[in-house]
């Protein structure tokens, strides 16, 4: 829980609202950390512009929303574009805040780095967002702390600037605060084309360490090798059924949605953007916006879960699948699976062309049993793992 009484008084402080809990632009990702990163970094930028634009400033997300998302599958932090200055938003959910802690990637790479840095802290549980100061690249690179460990630049939140006003004064004036960083070589396609297969594998985290920070860097610089690097890890995540953390439905039971949450999981109404109330027989129920990308198209897709808790040690299960706010149908082909966790598949169904959602039959799961949900279109496929 965020503490007010320990912030200075000119940091802004913004209540967050249930529904804005929710990605607007769903995407898959290579594991649960990467999963949770994009969650943060899309509600702190949707949020601070939605700030900005009351204050009265324009502004507008510096990177496509298909670029974030192979950005954020490795690497915390997203850009606004204010005129012509850009500001590196750098969330964070750590109670404290004795620094300001960069990703070298924002601060070394020439077309990510920004001229000013902004620290936001975020708690989920209190619906609370802090943008709690800021500093300047050129402050960063000279008077910040390089930790070669994890790659990041550091300041002591002493050494930030929590009045904002500053910052739209520096705007003004028009100062310069970006400093000149070393310009990078292209890799060619045999290097290129290795350190991506060296970096397509299963993990709970980053491969951001794994490669040497040039060779790192070329590749994130490139939008078309870190759109490949983000394909490859996802099609690598995807076959590895194992490695997924399972969604506890049991939670849901006892009214526990942290997890959920976290994973984008919402009420029905809130994803569709309206109240609309469905008559369905399940006790309790949670929607997510999939986003599902095959060959040159993407889609999105509503998954709906719904449970009942038996007498016995048993659940039952309803899955749907409903086409998104704006979209008449589903595309045709769809095909959702009912598997087990040793690979199974249990139940399926495919959608046709008029179709508007599509039904698994229900199923009841003994409690602690784990099973997948799966989606496949086109050869694109997704998976969700649960256990009940």
């Amino acid at each position: 829980m965020i503490s007010t009484n320990t912030l200075e008084s000119q940091t802004i402080w913004l209540s967050l609202a249930d529904r804005e809990l929710l990605p607007t632009h769903s995407q898959t990702h290579s594991n649960v950390t990467a999963q949770e990163n994009a969650l943060i970094n899309q509600l702190c930028l949707e949020k601070t512009q939605a700030w900005l634009t009351e204050i009265g400033i324009e502004s507008t997300p510096t990177f496509l929303p298909a670029q974030m998302a192979s950005m954020w599958d490795v690497v915390n932090g997203c850009a606004l574009t204010i005129g012509n200055r850009r500001l590196i938003l750098v969330p964070s959910d750590r109670l404290d805040r004795e620094e300001l802690r960069v990703p070298q990637e924002w601060v070394d790479i020439p077309n990510w780095m920004g001229d000013y840095y902004l620290g936001i802290q975020i708690d989920l549980e209190e619906r609370l967002m802090n943008i709690w100061g800021y500093t300047s690249h050129r402050t960063l690179r000279e008077t910040g702390t390089y930790n070669s460990l994890d790659r990041t630049y550091s300041i002591s939140t002493d050494l930030t600037i929590s009045n904002l006003d500053v910052l739209w004064m520096a705007q003004i004036l028009d100062l310069q605060e970006m400093t000149i960083v070393p310009t990078l070589d292209s890799l060619n396609l045999d290097l290129s084309m290795n350190a991506i297969d060296r970096l397509s594998y299963v993990s709970a985290y980053s491969p951001r360490l794994d490669l040497d920070f040039t060779t790192w860097a070329a590749i994130l610089s490139s939008n078309n090798l870190r759109e490949q690097l983000y394909q490859r890890r996802l099609q690598i995540a995807n076959l590895d059924l194992n490695q997924m953390q399972p969604m506890k439905l049991g939670d849901w039971l006892d009214r526990e949605f942290s997890q959920a949450i976290g994973r984008g999981w919402d009420l029905f109404q809130h994803i569709m953007g309206s109240e609309l109330a469905l008559v369905r027989s399940m006790s309790i129920e949670r929607a997510k916006l999939i986003n599902l990308q095959y060959q040159l198209h993407q889609t999105n897709v509503i998954m709906l879960i719904g449970i009942n808790p038996q007498v016995t040690d048993e659940m039952v299960i309803s899955v749907q699948i409903h086409a998104a706010p704006n979209t008449p149908t589903l595309p045709p082909q769809l095909k959702l699976s009912y598997i087990t966790d040793e690979g199974e598949e249990l139940q399926a169904i495919i959608s046709r062309s008029d179709d508007f959602q599509i039904q698994l039959p229900t199923f009841t799961c003994d409690v602690g049993t784990t099973f997948n949900i799966q989606l496949q279109l086109d050869g694109a496929s997704h998976i969700e793992k649960f256990i009940a």
